[in-house]
């Protein structure tokens, strides 16, 4: 199984109720919606950051993970666009027990049961028909 990673890298999250802590963000390549205030929109095309194998992204976790980690948060992009990877690598963190985050628009309710076990806190992006104006969803993911 492969995944395709954008970036990831260490910071002091600064929304919701766990602002203040230390947390990897992984952030995943590919996402379906072209909103207008996407903060990353480098990474909304499925073939954007860099193709890895479940082990080497394992690696790199274990490479850029700082001692003092509360917390690592899935984002991306749509992490949901792949789901299996992200649970993959959701239970591979909460095997080390670290705290798994998820922040998605859950906009597909199979792909998000299959991901909810391996998380212990999900932030919901809606984007739905009250932002039907702000947020197009785009066949972009092969």
């Amino acid at each position: 199984m492969k995944t395709r990673l954008f970036e990831i890298f260490t910071s002091i999250e600064g929304e919701g109720i766990l602002y203040g802590t230390k947390t990897l963000f992984i952030r995943f390549a590919g996402c379906p919606f072209s909103c207008f205030y996407c903060d990353t929109p480098d990474a909304l095309p499925s073939d954007s950051g860099k193709e890895y194998s479940i082990s080497e992204a394992c690696n790199l976790i274990d490479k850029n993970l700082q001692n003092n980690t509360y917390k690592v948060n899935f984002t991306g992009g749509e992490p949901l666009v792949q789901h299996e990877s992200v649970n993959e690598l959701a239970k591979y963190i909460k095997s080390k027990g670290i705290l798994t985050y998820l922040e998605s628009s859950c906009f597909d309710s199979q792909k998000f049961s299959y991901v909810l076990p391996s998380f212990r806190c999900i932030y919901k992006n809606e984007k739905n028909n009250i932002q039907q104006n702000s947020c197009k969803f785009q066949n972009r993911i092969g």
